[in-house]
C-alpha cells in the first residue's frame, strides 16, 4: 500500500511547457515549506517540493509573517519557471 501511495500521481516530474503553474505555501512555528504544482486539463503534476526549518530569529515571526516568509522564499527558487508563463499562489491565510 505505502509504494502505491509514494508512486501514484503527484509525483515529482519535469516541468512542461504550455501548463500553469501553482505555488502553494505552508508555514508553522518552526517549518515553513512549498510545493510548484503544474496542472492541465487531466491532471497535476509536481516539480518542485522544499522543506525548511526556520532559524532561531525566524521563529519569533507570527504566522503571517512566516507565510510571506516562505511565499518570497518560493518565489526566488521557482522564479524560473514562474516567469515562464501563468501562475498563482496559494497559502492558507491568503487562499
Amino acid at each position: 500500500m505505502l509504494i502505491e501511495k509514494v508512486t501514484a500521481p503527484p509525483v515529482l516530474a519535469l516541468p512542461k511547457r504550455g501548463r500553469k503553474y501553482s505555488l502553494d505555501t505552508d508555514a508553522s512555528a518552526h517549518q515553513v515549506g512549498y510545493a510548484l504544482f503544474q496542472t492541465d486539463e487531466k491532471r497535476s503534476s509536481t516539480p518542485r517540493v522544499l522543506a525548511q526549518t526556520l532559524a532561531q530569529a525566524e521563529r519569533n515571526y507570527s504566522v503571517s509573517e512566516s507565510e510571506c516568509l516562505t511565499v518570497i522564499d518560493g518565489i526566488a527558487t521557482c522564479g524560473p519557471y514562474l516567469c515562464a508563463g501563468y501562475c498563482k499562489s496559494a497559502t492558507p491565510l491568503l487562499g
